[in-house]
């Protein structure tokens, strides 16, 4: 019999006190040593994840420390290259920028000269000077409504914000001129066959319907003095010519009307670059635009 207040338990009925009491024993021994392999194993494996972990970070500070490593060491080469310090076995990638291959490399030394402020300014204004060109734009003839062409053109230099006084405004009188005239022929059958004439001894000739006194007529040459016009002539009337041409004389025409030009005589770059961009109508206004000026008498 157990003591009283104490209950059996399954797998105990039956047993001895002795028996039943160990027993009991054996069941307690053996939860504890149950928790305590579960306990063990627990720590056994916390102890190897641990060790796990401090493996792999000392691996990656290892391979971290190389990689600082091996980039200073690469900084030093390439610094250490770069300042052709390695040369000649690894020359420096610009060695025009090191000493003393850049004094080498200058192109005679001996000319360049430190000037002082005003002879620098000078020296920039003869610079200036010299790159300066003469343009002008025309020409323009000497009418009435010309003369508004011209006043149009200069508003145009205006507005193209050219400092006043920079161009010229110039009258050019045209030159004499003379020419070998075949005569007058309102009668249209008689100029026809005089035409005829001229084609079949294989001269030029021009109609001109100017001045009225003349008009229409037929000239065969311009000259510019009496003296070439009269030795034209002369060859053409001359009686050892194989046909020699009558009626011919020498006459002088009307001086056509005065023309004028504006002349910038020192366009600056600057200058020249605002003309340049001056749009189509300012370019009709003045003639065309600007050119290269031309000596004229």
């Amino acid at each position: 019999m157990l003591a009283a207040g104490r209950r059996q338990r399954p797998g105990q009925a039956g047993l001895p006190p002795a028996a039943a009491a160990g027993a009991l024993a054996f069941q307690a021994n053996a939860r504890r040593l149950g928790a305590a392999a579960i306990a063990s194993a627990a720590a056994a494996g916390l102890g190897r994840r641990l060790r796990v972990s401090r493996v792999l970070r000392h691996r990656g500070a290892l391979m971290l420390r190389a990689v600082v490593v091996a980039l200073l060491v690469a900084n030093l080469v390439f610094f250490a290259w770069a300042r052709g310090w390695l040369a000649p076995g690894l020359p420096a990638p610009r060695q025009s920028d090191h000493e003393p291959q850049r004094l080498a490399a200058q192109h005679r030394p001996e000319l360049i000269s430190v000037l002082a402020p005003t002879a620098a300014s000078a020296a920039v204004s003869a610079v200036r000077d010299a790159a300066a060109v003469c343009l002008e734009a025309g020409p323009f003839a000497s009418t009435d409504a010309a003369g508004n062409q011209v006043g149009a053109a200069e508003a145009v230099l205006v507005q193209a914000q050219l400092p006043a006084g920079t161009w010229l405004r110039e009258a050019a009188p045209p030159p004499p001129l003379w020419v070998v005239f075949a005569g007058r022929w309102p009668d249209a059958p008689a100029r026809g066959a005089r035409v005829e004439e001229l084609r079949k001894r294989g001269l030029e000739f021009e109609l001109i319907d100017g001045p009225a006194d003349l008009a229409p007529g037929l000239v065969l040459s311009r000259h510019p003095d009496r003296a070439a016009a009269d030795a034209a002539q002369a060859a053409l009337v001359a009686p050892a010519a194989s046909q020699p041409l009558r009626n011919l004389r020498v006459v002088e025409l009307p001086a056509p009307p005065l023309r004028h030009w504006l002349r910038v005589p020192r366009a600056s770059a600057e200058q020249r670059a605002r003309l340049a961009l001056l749009p189509a109508a300012a370019l009709a206004a003045l003639g065309g635009g600007f050119k290269p000026c031309v000596g004229r008498s």
